[in-house]
C-alpha cells in the first residue's frame, strides 16, 4: 500500500517516497517553525525558470531544485530573487 503526503506549496498528494518525506517535512518548518512565508516558496523548479541564473552567461542543465526560497526586495531589479536552493 503506498501512503501519500500533502505538499503544502504544491497542496497536492505526492507519494509518501523518502524524498518527499523529507521535503514536506523542511517545508513545514520552514512554514510553520521559521515563520517564511509559503508565497514566496516554490518546488521542483527548473534552473532554466529562475531568470538570475538564465542571465549567467552559461549553459544550465536541463535539472531542477527541489526547493527554492526567494526574498523580496533585496534585488534593485527583480521582485523576487533566490534566497535558498535545497536539494533533498
Amino acid at each position: 500500500m503506498n501512503s501519500t503526503l500533502i505538499c503544502p506549496i504544491r497542496k497536492a498528494a505526492v507519494s509518501a517516497l523518502p524524498e518527499e518525506r523529507i521535503r514536506v517535512q523542511l517545508l513545514c518548518d520552514l512554514i510553520h517553525l521559521l515563520g517564511f512565508p509559503a508565497g514566496i516558496i516554490a518546488v521542483e523548479k527548473e534552473l532554466q525558470q529562475i531568470p538570475h541564473l538564465r542571465n549567467f552567461g552559461k549553459k544550465l542543465p536541463q535539472r531542477r531544485t527541489d526547493v527554492v526560497c526567494f526574498s523580496k526586495g533585496i534585488h534593485p531589479t527583480e521582485e523576487l530573487y533566490p534566497l535558498l536552493l535545497i536539494e533533498c
